[in-house]
């Protein structure tokens, strides 16, 4: 039997999904790698973020995708907890640069599509996924460069069942016992 809040063993399933694009210029030195970054901060601690895509870096006209799960950052635990907290906390995509970088987010509830998030679910992974990445030398600046970028966030994972649930699994479980009884 299950208890509330355990866990159902079942293969992850796509729960939401994210599509972003997005771009702009930044002076740097070299030919930049870039890291793509999925932030969420608490609602009420917004100086307060857990990050997916640190310290991964990626390349100009780099295609792809990569999985962030438990222990993969050590901070996806955190990340998972706030993603279904039942908070429209605040997300984050980012494009980190060695010298600088910048942006755009909102309320989760934007990320999900689903209000406030992804409560009542067990975050398991989400893939970055890299449709196109370019980054070329900017046309106005000599030392600088200009980069654009589509991605696709992925989240997946497995429904939690609630009382109603487990009551209905209790109840059919208890009458397949009676009628095998008669």
């Amino acid at each position: 039997m299950v208890g509330a809040g355990e866990r159902v063993s079942a293969d992850p399933i796509l729960l939401a999904s994210y599509d972003v694009t997005g771009g702009g210029e930044i002076a740097l030195a070299s030919l930049p790698q870039v890291q793509l970054v999925l932030q969420l901060s608490p609602e009420n601690s917004p100086s307060q973020s857990y990050r997916l895509g640190t310290g991964v870096f990626w390349e100009d006209d780099a295609v792809g995708s990569i999985d962030f799960a438990p222990g993969m950052p050590e901070s996806f635990s955190e990340f998972a907890s706030l993603a279904t907290n039942g908070i429209d906390d605040e997300f984050g995509v980012l494009a980190l640069f060695a010298e600088g970088g910048g942006g755009s987010g909102g309320p989760e509830s934007w990320l999900f599509a689903e209000s406030p998030d992804l409560v009542g679910n067990e975050l398991e992974n989400v893939r970055l996924i890299v449709h196109d990445l370019q980054i070329a030398q900017s046309t106005q600046y000599p030392e600088g460069f200009e980069f654009d970028y589509a991605l696709t966030y992925e989240f997946y994972g497995s429904p939690v069942p609630g009382p109603r649930t487990l009551t209905c699994l209790v109840m059919g479980v208890s009458m397949l016992k009676r009628s095998r009884m008669i």
